[in-house]
């Protein structure tokens, strides 16, 4: 039986239940298998301001994949490990494309969010973040995000519930080009990044780090962001409110994130199954 070393967990619509939230069943079984040895790694889109907040209200110690994988630090307090940002000359066209979509959009740096094609930032300090610790700036000025954003940024997300727009921004970037990887956390918004940073990536990155063989590794997620991680594991685990095409991606179907669908799992195959798939 293969031993688990390392959990990569989505917290989206994977960790975390409808209200942001993580159940105090599953916060446990996390701090359980943290304190068995095994890396539990959150891996967010989110930036890693926010991933902090989260790992530490549950005591969690193990590195962050942030940004989808741009960004990888070793704990919430420990050194990057990896930093894959967009080159400038790709950046500032792929800034440019958003700029002319006019879908309010979020260009991903370290410490700093630019917001461009809306009034007022719209995704600003996470309700409830721990004074002093969720310290990520949002800047709403255009000609800052084309003198200072556009240089190292992680990624690019443009938010809209216009279906139509997105799909013309996906085209336009599609038609550029350009070496970027496209994705999406949800149905309302389109991430640009660099083709090579991406959750799965990310995974293989902290397999090869720590000496983990990728069949020691587990992996969740609900949407089509993790399905390069889910692919990537040894036990790759789509949540019961997943799509249908990271269900098709993954060994295992978990009960959704709203029936603690992590923690039943890893009770199963870590807790109680003896740390092996």
């Amino acid at each position: 039986m293969t031993r688990i070393c390392i959990v990569a967990m989505d917290m989206d619509g994977t960790l975390l239940r409808g209200d942001k939230t993580v159940s105090a069943r599953t916060a446990a079984v996390l701090r359980a298998c943290e304190e068995k040895g095994v890396k539990m790694v959150l891996a967010s889109g989110r930036g890693f301001e926010s991933i902090r907040v989260y790992a530490e209200r549950l005591g969690l110690r193990s590195p962050l994949v942030c940004a989808n994988g741009a960004r990888i630090e070793a704990s919430p307090d420990g050194e990057t490990l990896l930093e894959d940002c967009l080159p400038e000359e790709v950046s500032r066209r792929v800034c440019e494309i958003m700029l002319e979509s006019g879908v309010y959009f979020v260009c991903y740096t370290r410490g700093i969010n630019y917001h461009a094609n809306a009034e007022r930032p719209m995704r600003g300090q996470m309700p409830g973040a721990a004074p002093g610790r969720f310290t990520v700036q949002n800047v709403l000025d255009r000609a800052a995000l084309l003198r200072e954003g556009v240089r190292r940024p992680y990624k690019y997300v443009a938010f809209t519930e216009d279906a139509p727009a997105l799909a013309r921004l996906r085209t336009a970037l599609e038609a550029s080009g350009l070496p970027v990887y496209l994705s999406s956390s949800w149905h309302d918004n389109l991430e640009v990044m660099t083709k090579s940073a991406n959750k799965g990536s990310a995974l293989r990155f902290l397999s090869k780090a720590y000496g983990v063989p990728r069949e020691e590794t587990i992996a969740f997620g609900d949407e089509r962001n993790d399905i390069e991680m889910i692919a990537y594991a040894g036990l790759g685990v789509a949540m019961g409110n997943a799509s249908d095409t990271v269900k098709a991606a993954a060994r295992l179907v978990a009960p959704t994130n709203e029936e603690d669908g992590v923690a039943a799992i890893l009770e199963e195959y870590i807790l109680k199954g003896g740390d092996s798939v």
